[in-house]
């Protein structure tokens, strides 16, 4: 017999769930709940194992590219869903669907969680559709800057640990020696986007046959790199290609520094928080990046790794950071931005849990 206490969840994506990790996190909280999902196989995935209550809308035009009239067909797909089902609490992600949807939320109840920069911010109807949820979810606290007012604006960061014995069982101490161990590596681990950041990388150590940079991760701009090295001779440079998430681990254990070189002059860019945050934290791995995004901004303030000002600096940067690096500096630094992190977690997971009593 069904609890009449259950509510009914509608969770709206933006993409299809493999491509929404963050999605888990509701799916945790409302887990006693009626949940319905409503996804977009984008990428035409075949898939196999589809959760119960899930409606895909299938791509059926070629490339991969989100365009105006995509997300009109996707909007339609979802209208006729929601016609046949009602809801006592909608989640949508990302700030397109908000626009799209504006009209179907109009006197519902309903949060927007929010994981990258889109234009459409400016767009009065979806300032206003932001303005009337009962929360806004963002993955960086650098989002407040295009948001409106509001009173619940809650950050959920893309890591999905709420305590400290959590941290104990998913991190491991694999901190190398940076100034004894050689060569050193230094390893980008997960897809790129900027390939002329990362060439003015490749040429500042290519003469170095103590460094050796790793890529560690499959993309486009990844190949560009290799056929790079391989036609300028650049041999302490390596791709290991595409990787398995249970493989990642062991990418970080091998590691001593990782990096992560983004064209800040991209608005996201400056803004995000990458995954390699906190993956290079929980693993006891200093981070390098350069300036210019908060994410170099949280890297400063928890001593979390090296920020470098210039490309064309960043051998002697590196060099002035290993002689100076102090190991508990970077231990507290990490305790503390961990300890952060779970805090903010937990004020997201416990009004979102308060949302629907």
């Amino acid at each position: 017999m069904q609890n009449v206490q259950q509510k009914k969840i509608c969770l709206i994506l933006s993409s299809s769930l493999e491509f929404s990790p963050y999605v888990n996190n509701y799916l945790d909280i409302f887990s006693d709940q009626i949940i319905t999902i409503i996804e977009w196989n984008r990428l035409k995935i075949k898939r196999q194992n589809i959760m119960k209550n899930t409606f895909t809308y299938e791509e059926k035009s070629s490339g991969h590219q989100k365009t105006f009239l995509k997300y009109l067909k996707y909007y339609k797909f979802i209208k006729r869903i929601l016609k046949k089902k009602k809801y006592d609490l909608f989640v949508v992600f990302g700030i397109q669907m908000s626009f799209f949807l504006k009209s179907l939320l109009k006197g519902k109840k309903y949060i927007i969680d929010i994981r990258d920069y889109h234009f459409f911010s400016k767009l009065p109807p979806t300032k206003k559709v932001l303005s009337m949820s009962k929360a806004i979810v963002i993955s960086s606290k650098a989002y407040t800057n295009f948001l409106p007012k509001h009173d619940n604006i809650l950050i959920n960061h893309n890591f999905n640990i709420y305590d400290n014995e959590e941290i104990k069982k998913s991190s491991t101490n694999f901190f190398k020696d940076m100034n004894n161990d050689r060569p050193l590596t230094i390893s980008t681990i997960g897809a790129n986007r900027d390939f002329d950041d990362n060439i003015k990388i490749i040429e500042q150590i290519r003469s170095q046959k103590e460094i050796v940079l790793y890529y560690h991760g499959q993309s486009s701009v990844n190949e560009k790199l290799k056929k790079y090295c391989t036609d300028n001779e650049i041999y302490n440079v390596i791709f290991s290609g595409f990787y398995e998430k249970k493989e990642e681990r062991d990418l970080y254990k091998h590691t001593h520094l990782v990096i992560e070189v983004r064209n800040n002059n991209v608005y996201n860019n400056a803004l995000a928080l990458p995954n390699k945050l906190y993956n290079s934290a929980l693993y006891y791995k200093p981070i390098l990046t350069n300036a210019g995004s908060y994410f170099s901004q949280v890297v400063i303030e928890y001593d979390l790794g090296m920020v470098f000002e210039n490309h064309s600096t960043f051998l002697k940067d590196l060099q002035k950071y290993l002689s100076n690096f102090s190991l508990l500096k970077f231990l507290d630094g990490r305790e503390k931005f961990l300890e952060k992190v779970i805090q903010e977690n937990n004020i997201f997971r416990e009004y979102i849990k308060n949302t629907i009593k």
